[in-house]
């Protein structure tokens, strides 16, 4: 899947406009677990969507040329986005010798608004024949967008009227590079070679939506439950409607979430758009452009949702009326009330603790987001083990790496009990088949056995031994380096990639000493995207009824992101296995993982004895071959 991308150049979209470079800042919390993650800052924020035209009157273009506002724009827009163009770019900064991954955006939705960039990039491709257009290389592409990205970046400067030589070197330069035909150069990017734009594909499919919600609309519907039918029919083909209202720029849109994205796929045959076109619309969404790498849409259609299984997250808290989980918790437990140390005095001289325990935060969210978006019917139980986002603890118990321990240690004890209790009878619904820690403990990078397994290790061991697979995050500390209990060798222990599929420079990785075997295991199992994943934007105020699709998502890096990338491909794998009427045990998961697992770009297959980069549906594939029910059947001699 990944030949097919752009060399050096990922077409993935973004619904974040940042204008300029990443700029790392510090995630709220202890700087002692950091919970696997590299935050970096989020761009402006986007308009709320509503209907053009826009208010009457010109406005100024990037140009300077006075224009009707919307109007050039919803034409720039169109034009990028009907040749195959995300709204979003990434390449590799040509400057950087490490390959430094840079995501260049060029529009936003609802309404339709070009970056400079964007719209510099429309006016080059507009001013050449279709044909032309269509015979630019992915090469090519991917310099015409470094220098238009490099144009832009001078022309805002305050300086660029006065000095305007480094400008026309440029356009000089992005007109030589056009003029330039190397017949070597066969490698090309299919803009606009589609049989129809991606627009027409989806104005068909709102119109058919529109068809269809009219007659729904009329149908009888006599009983409770009839009518309890046709109202949850109608609000799912509303919602279908208007997300594709969003896509089209057209009025009536709704901010887009990964949960639209699943209903559209579930609902539109696959031959309805080229590839290329089923990779535009998922870029199109939060989380999309990773779903698409990892191709989930094949096994969403295969109707595997993670229905009928549970995934415990233990983070820093969930907010479950977040509109990308909601529904999705089920349950909550909180480890971390005892912090809440703000202290009043009662009138008797009493000195109390008191503060109100929340369940929800940021990171926790981000985190939950993504397990949902992968699989959307699996059931979450949101474990607070972290509390580092908390506003009315104190530094020093936040820091204090005892009791943030004890927290971890008693989150991971009470999945082991939840279980039980549910094997005793003791308590109603279904055990916890999936555990995801996007955490780790800091300074833990030692060697390793088992008489040597930290308190963490032990308990996560013990849960492994009980049947639960746990998935953990390795670390941000780069190579040679893996945080516990992501070295637990019992455990899915997961590395970042980025949407180039490399190691990302911050992924922990090693060799891990087992001094009882005197053998060697490397950590992580597998490796999934990590790098600038955007999912859901917590807020605290919980105000997300009027926010857009920017105000609702955020990027953020680190292993911390792929953990749940692979919690929720395990929970699919999971439901897809107990429809075959198979438990899969820790350790079959991890061969599972491993071996369907592609090889991480630009490593040395003879380096390591990890996996590689998860392929869900691969996996999937092996796991109805080794576990299938006719070759359990010929296990069985019949």
């Amino acid at each position: 899947m990944r030949s097919t991308r752009l060399v050096g150049l990922a077409l993935a979209l973004s619904l974040l406009g940042t204008a300029g470079s990443y700029a790392q800042v510090a995630l709220p919390g202890t700087p002692n677990l950091g919970a696997g993650t590299r935050q970096f800052q989020a761009a402006q924020p986007m308009p709320f969507p509503f209907p053009f035209p826009l208010d009457p009157g010109l406005v100024r273009g990037d140009d300077g040329a006075a224009r009707q506002p919307g109007t050039d724009a919803v034409t720039a827009v169109r034009f990028l986005q009907n040749h195959g163009i995300p709204p979003s770019l990434y390449l590799i900064d040509p400057a950087d010798a490490a390959g430094k991954l840079v995501r260049v955006d060029l529009y936003d939705f609802q309404p339709a608004n070009p970056t400079a960039e964007g719209r510099h990039l429309a006016d080059t491709l507009r001013a050449l024949s279709e044909q032309a257009i269509q015979k630019i290389s992915k090469k090519k592409l991917y310099v015409l967008l470094s220098l238009i990205k490099d144009l832009s970046a001078e022309e805002a400067k305050a300086t660029s009227t006065a000095f305007p030589e480094m400008k026309q070197a440029l356009a000089a330069r992005i007109n030589q590079v056009l003029a330039m035909d190397l017949p070597e150069d066969k490698d090309f990017a299919g803009l606009g070679t589609d049989a129809k734009p991606l627009q027409q594909a989806i104005e068909e499919r709102r119109a058919l939506l529109d068809k269809l919600i009219a007659q729904a609309e009329v149908l009888p519907a006599e009983t409770p439950q009839a009518q309890q039918a046709k109202a949850a029919t109608l609000a799912a083909l509303r919602e279908q409607a208007s997300q594709l209202k969003t896509l089209d720029f057209a009025e009536g849109g709704a901010p887009l979430i990964p949960h639209g994205l699943y209903n559209i796929v579930r609902s539109m045959p696959e031959p309805a758009l080229t590839a290329r076109e089923w990779e535009a619309l998922f870029e199109s969404y939060p989380m999309g452009r990773s779903l698409w790498e990892m191709r989930i849409d094949r096994l969403w259609r295969g109707a595997l949702s993670g229905k009928g299984v549970r995934v415990a997250i233990l983070d820093t808290g969930i907010d479950k009326d977040h509109p990308d989980v909601a529904g999705s918790v089920f349950d909550e437990a909180n480890f971390t009330s005892h912090r809440y140390t703000e202290e009043v005095t009662a009138p008797s001289g009493d000195v109390h603790r008191v503060g109100d325990a929340d369940n929800r935060g940021e990171h926790g969210s981000h985190v939950a987001s993504t397990v949902h978006a992968i699989a959307p019917e699996a059931e979450i139980l949101n474990i607070k083990v972290l509390d580092a986002e908390a506003a009315n603890i104190p530094d020093d118990p936040k820091h204090d790496m005892t009791q943030t321990i004890t927290a971890i240690y008693d989150g991971l004890d009470y999945v082991l009990k939840y279980n039980r209790d549910i094997q005793s009878g003791k308590r109603a619904g279904q055990p916890i088949d999936v555990v995801s820690m996007s955490l780790g403990l800091p300074s833990s990078n030692t060697q390793y056995s088992g008489a040597q397994r930290d308190l963490l290790s032990r308990k996560v061991k013990e849960l492994a031994d009980a049947g639960v697979i746990v998935v953990v995050a390795a670390g941000n500390e780069g190579d040679n380096t893996a945080r516990r209990p992501g070295m637990e060798a019992s455990a899915v222990t997961v590395g970042a990639v980025d949407h180039f599929g490399r190691k990302a420079s911050f992924s922990s990785n090693r060799s891990v000493v087992d001094t009882e075997t005197n053998t060697f295991y490397d950590v992580p199992t597998v490796w999934a995207p990590g790098t600038d994943i955007l999912a859901a934007k917590y807020d605290p105020r919980e105000e997300y009824k009027d926010k857009d699709t920017k105000g609702l998502h955020q990027y953020m890096s680190g292993t911390s992101m792929a953990t749940p990338h692979v919690a929720g491909v395990v929970a699919l794998l999971v439901g897809a296995a107990k429809e075959q009427g198979v438990t899969l045990t820790p350790a079959q998961m991890q061969s599972l993982l491993k071996d369907s697992s592609t090889p991480v770009a630009g490593e040395n297959p003879y380096a390591r004895t990890g996996g590689g980069i998860i392929d869900p549906d691969k996996a999937l594939q092996l796991l109805r071959e080794r576990y299938g029910k006719p070759s359990v059947a010929a296990a069985q001699g019949r």
